[in-house]
């Protein structure tokens, strides 16, 4: 499965069959890393217009990691990721 529809199958789970307000989307804007609930993420987003795909660093339901940025795999702590991605 390729990352993008990955990305479409987590958000068509979380949307039409899950409760959506237990998922948070993490995501790269500019020099820092933004962590949003998922519905706020699409508002944000409009829907990707604004806010691509690819810069979607994680997704995370409740305390589990659903995804992650494929460059990221080595690193498996999320709060590691997110420091990573300040740097950037």
């Amino acid at each position: 499965m390729s990352k993008k529809g990955l990305l479409q199958e987590i958000f068509s789970k979380a949307l039409y069959a899950e409760n959506p307000d237990r998922y948070t989307v993490h995501y790269r804007d500019f020099d820092s890393s933004v962590c949003v609930p998922l519905l706020d993420f699409l508002s944000i987003s409009e829907n990707f217009h604004l806010i691509p795909a690819n810069r979607i660093l994680a997704i995370k339901k409740a305390d589990k990691l659903l995804y992650q940025k494929h460059k990221l795999n080595k690193i498996s702590n999320l709060d590691t990721i997110l420091f990573h991605a300040l740097k950037l």
